[in-house]
């Protein structure tokens, strides 16, 4: 069994009271208007088109999320293992909502493009979706709650450009980033918030 790190275990419960609520079944749905399809514990077919969706458990997803969405393992990857608190968390939950996977045009799977758009655009780096040296070393230099914040906040205006299809659920969006801002701002130490809003 995996020995989680805490911050990994912070950041999912934070995404998981969003994805699942208070449903004791890991929130399973189908929804129409969905395009990720059938989802349960926030992990969808359309990412996960071979695995059997209704019947996830909760330490199936939990693995998943570590080794997909949290872990630093090439260019495509979150690399949230990487990143300071709580740019990590920010990160994380981004990847967790605005999705996983598609197929490039050469058959490769991308991975976390649209989240890492997000997130080069919070650093003011070229926001290509595919993090490297220049993303890397533009986060080792960040100042984490201030790029945090602005994340945030590319993530609200990525909300806007989505077509019709996500009128349904662009307020509960909204509400999960405002709660992210609020749970930011307390679980961030004094002196880095101090430092962090110059």
């Amino acid at each position: 069994m995996t020995d989680f790190p805490s911050e990994f275990l912070k950041a999912l419960a934070f995404s998981l009271k969003w994805e699942v609520g208070d449903f004791k079944n890991g929130g399973y749905t189908n929804h129409p208007a969905d395009p990720g399809g059938e989802t349960k514990w926030g992990i969808s077919k359309r990412s996960y088109p071979d695995l059997d969706i209704a019947n996830l458990t909760l330490d199936q997803a939990r693995e998943i999320y570590f080794n997909d969405y949290w872990q630093a393992a090439g260019n495509q990857e979150s690399y949230c293992s990487e990143m300071p608190w709580p740019l990590s968390l920010v990160h994380f939950d981004c990847t967790v909502n605005v999705g996983n996977r598609k197929t490039a045009k050469d058959g490769t799977v991308v991975l976390h493009r649209r989240a890492n758009m997000i997130l080069q655009r919070a650093l003011g780096v070229d926001d290509d979706g595919y993090p490297g040296p220049v993303t890397y070393k533009a986060i080792a230099e960040c100042e984490p709650l201030r790029i945090a914040l602005k994340a945030i906040t590319q993530r609200d205006f990525y909300y806007s450009t989505l077509g019709s299809w996500a009128h349904d659920f662009m307020r509960g969006w909204l509400k999960r980033t405002n709660d992210l801002r609020a749970t930011v701002m307390r679980n961030t130490p004094v002196q880095t918030v101090a430092g962090g809003l110059h």
